[in-house]
């Protein structure tokens, strides 16, 4: 299930051993974001997001598109949590292929609110396990 996160990963140069280690998503990518690197910047939002959206058991496949993951996110995922993944979708899409980065302010409410997006897929997680 790691599929897509993989090929990204590796074409972003993102070490998804070290991923999970990262302490805080959310400030390593405003980091990036702040040494002018915007599309290392959202890739690492977006790859993270795959990361732990796969690992709350959402049958992400090789084969679906980016909108495809979020349509298969709708089916798990509450409405608060659903708009941010497709918010870091629609602005990794307008960055990987239009070459346009979100504004600044945009940016950094997707950094910011990343921490609680990872608190409630690790919540499913735990409850998936139980």
């Amino acid at each position: 299930r790691v599929w897509r996160m993989r090929r990204l990963a590796t074409q972003e140069g993102i070490d998804l051993d070290v991923l999970p280690a990262l302490d805080d998503i959310g400030e390593s990518a405003r980091t990036l974001w702040q040494q002018r690197e915007p599309r290392a910047a959202m890739a690492l939002l977006y790859v993270a997001s795959l990361y732990e959206l796969s690992a709350s058991e959402i049958p992400l496949d090789d084969s679906h598109t980016e909108l495809e993951c979020v349509e298969l996110a709708t089916r798990s995922l509450d409405e608060k949590s659903l708009q941010y993944f497709t918010r870091i979708t629609q602005a990794w899409l307008s960055q990987a292929y239009a070459h346009k980065p979100p504004d600044n302010g945009e940016f950094l409410a997707l950094c910011d609110q990343w921490r609680p997006f990872l608190q409630y897929l690790q919540t499913m997680q735990r409850a998936a396990q139980i």
